[in-house]
């Protein structure tokens, strides 16, 4: 399924913005809905380690967050992408699609399934809440979002006079 920007229903500071959403069949033979994340390599570098990870575990993968297999097929830079994918859309399932281009011809190198707990989606949310809600909290006030649209009054003493003018002409508090 094609979508846009999901927000976490219980926390409006977390978005997330994946590639797509599927409807999986598991190993066990199980459906299941899973956030999709692709990544094309063009890079030798990234494609070589792309086709590393093929070789070492295979073309369609299955394992668990922060398993060896895991760490082993998808590269650190995207690790806590894909686990905030999962918390945002509350998914325990996710698919990590690498593939590759090489002289103009591309094809998918890797498909990784990812199976996530709860108790990894909580620990993510609660870290960086930790920071999301400080900073951002404030523009999700009742008041606010009932008036739908910012005064001056509304800000920390930390935004700048020239960051209120551009949030208040390009933040529309439509909820």
């Amino acid at each position: 399924y094609e979508c846009g920007l999901l927000r976490r229903s219980d926390n409006h500071t977390m978005g997330v913005s994946r590639d797509g959403i599927a409807k999986i069949r598991l190993s066990d033979g199980t459906k299941a809905y899973a956030c999709i994340e692709i990544k094309t390599r063009v890079a030798e570098t990234t494609i070589a380690r792309s086709l590393k990870a093929r070789e070492e575990f295979g073309r369609l993968v299955y394992c668990k967050y922060d398993d060896e297999v895991f760490v082993g097929c998808v590269p650190a830079e995207n690790r806590g992408q894909v686990v905030h994918q999962s918390y945002v859309t509350g998914l325990l399932f996710g698919l990590f699609v690498t593939s590759v281009v090489n002289d103009d011809e591309g094809y998918i190198s890797q498909i990784v399934v990812v199976e996530f707990t709860i108790e990894q989606q909580q620990h993510h949310g609660k870290c960086l809440s930790s920071v999301t809600v400080p900073l951002l909290g404030w523009l999700y006030e009742p008041e606010q979002i009932k008036r739908g649209f910012l005064e001056d009054d509304d800000f920390p003493n930390w935004v700048t006079a020239e960051q209120r003018a551009i949030m208040k002409t390009r933040c529309k508090l439509l909820y």
